[in-house]
């Protein structure tokens, strides 16, 4: 436990670390390359206190002009266009498309 909280890698072995962070890097370099050239957003993806799911945080000041239904929109539509077919894509359980200022109120600890 640190700072009161479960460690969020409790449930994954040896085994299968080396793929998850193979797994992480996919879905942050389909989000980067979908949205590099309008967003420059940082992606940060945690694994999920429950199973072995993943969040996934997408952080750009560009986002601040859309509606958060908006910001869903664009970045399903990057994700989906290299990560569908993937089996990654079904263990993504959420996704958060915000502004830096946002992050830093909201998901700071994400960072950690």
């Amino acid at each position: 436990m640190r700072n009161g909280m479960p460690n969020p890698f409790r449930h994954f072995t040896m085994r299968n670390i080396m793929d998850k962070h193979q797994s992480i890097a996919k879905i942050k370099q389909a989000i980067l390359e979908g949205l590099k050239d309008s967003f420059e957003p940082e992606v940060f993806v945690r694994p999920s206190h429950v199973a072995d799911y993943l969040h996934v945080f997408i952080v750009s000041d560009a986002f601040e002009k859309y509606s958060l239904m908006k910001r869903h929109k664009i970045v399903e539509q990057a994700m989906k266009e290299s990560l569908y077919d993937d089996p990654i894509y079904s263990k993504i359980t959420l996704v958060m498309p915000v502004t830096k200022e946002e992050f830093n109120e909201t998901y700071a600890y994400v960072r950690e």
